[in-house]
């Protein structure tokens, strides 16, 4: 059985929107937020006056614009273990 040429284009078109579409989201699902522990105040002694007054700056100006804006990382490790922060250039 031979296919015109038009059905022929029109079969591997809906095929390859059903593949990247499944893909798509597939990928999506995997970029699902990672998990995020949030420590509240009253359960660590880390104080702004720790956190340097560049980072704060980063921090308020990403959320004043709307964004949700965390100091994570190294850094937040060393505070917590009351260790000195390192400047990292």
């Amino acid at each position: 059985m031979t296919l015109p040429r038009c059905a022929i284009f029109t079969r591997v078109a809906n095929f390859c929107r059903k593949v990247l579409s499944r893909e798509e989201s597939e990928a999506e699902q995997a970029v699902a937020r990672p998990h995020m522990t949030i420590i509240p105040r009253e359960q660590h002694a880390i104080s702004r006056k720790d956190i340097s007054e560049n980072a704060l700056k980063v921090l308020y100006r990403l959320n004043k614009a709307g964004y949700e804006a965390y100091l994570v990382g190294g850094g937040v490790r060393d505070l917590l273990l009351g260790k000195k922060r390192r400047i990292s250039t």
